[in-house]
């Protein structure tokens, strides 16, 4: 399994980015080929320091290869050029392979 997560930082409309997110976004983001699961919360907290982020999307592959293929669709681009609708505030993405502990 590998992890594709995005971190988002506070947007000066929050009201909007929570609407425009749940509502118009993630639609977006369930039809991206190959994604197995997907997770996301509009409150997430810093465990310590100051409050940077104001929402997390996880999704979640079976491999590396199925998340470049999905990183690869018009379905993806579509979602990652609506970024910008929501969010003029650039998010931070990372992608990790969950390890156990």
């Amino acid at each position: 399994m590998i992890k594709l997560i995005t971190l988002y930082p506070t947007p000066s409309d929050a009201d909007h980015f929570r609407s425009y997110f749940v509502n118009k976004h993630l639609p977006l983001c369930r039809l991206i080929p190959g994604l197995n699961n997907a997770h996301y919360s509009l409150s997430p907290q810093v465990v310590e320091g100051l409050d940077r982020w104001f929402c997390l999307f996880e999704a979640e592959f079976i491999d590396r290869a199925s998340l470049n293929a999905a990183l690869s669709t018009p379905q993806a681009h579509a979602a990652a050029s609506d970024i910008v609708n929501y969010s003029p505030k650039t998010p931070t993405s990372l992608i990790y392979t969950p390890q156990p502990v």
